[in-house]
């Protein structure tokens, strides 16, 4: 309580996102079967002007796509499909 964890109120350095109507950046690990299955279930969401990025793979393939599109500024969407761990 004194840390305010699981108390379903947004901490002041936590921001909330909705995505009314998501325009989609998917990136994914292109190495990973599971990871390319799932991209192809997001392609109609893809746009030229996303709103935000869907990332599809482990911890690694976050961190690419973070190191590659952060100057975006847009909200980054795990979806975990890594193959270690």
């Amino acid at each position: 309580r004194r840390h305010r964890l699981f108390s379903g109120v947004p901490s002041p350095r936590e921001t909330r996102v909705t995505l009314d109507a998501p325009r989609l950046m998917v990136v994914f690990d292109e190495q990973n079967p599971k990871a390319r299955t799932l991209a192809e279930r997001f392609r109609k969401l893809e746009s030229p002007d996303p709103n935000a990025i869907l990332v599809l793979g482990g911890d690694g393939t976050m961190l690419a796509a973070i190191r590659t599109h952060w100057r975006r500024r847009l909200p980054f969407l795990g979806l975990n499909a890594g193959t270690l761990g």
